[in-house]
């Protein structure tokens, strides 16, 4: 796991918040 120093952190950080967004809206729309 490597992380750049520049547009490597921003990018991972937006991946993960897209991914739990989409995680959580799937889980709330499974349970509604």
């Amino acid at each position: 796991m490597y992380v750049l120093p520049g547009p490597g952190l921003p990018v991972l950080v937006i991946g993960l918040a897209v991914l739990t967004t989409g995680l959580v809206m799937a889980t709330a729309g499974h349970r509604s």
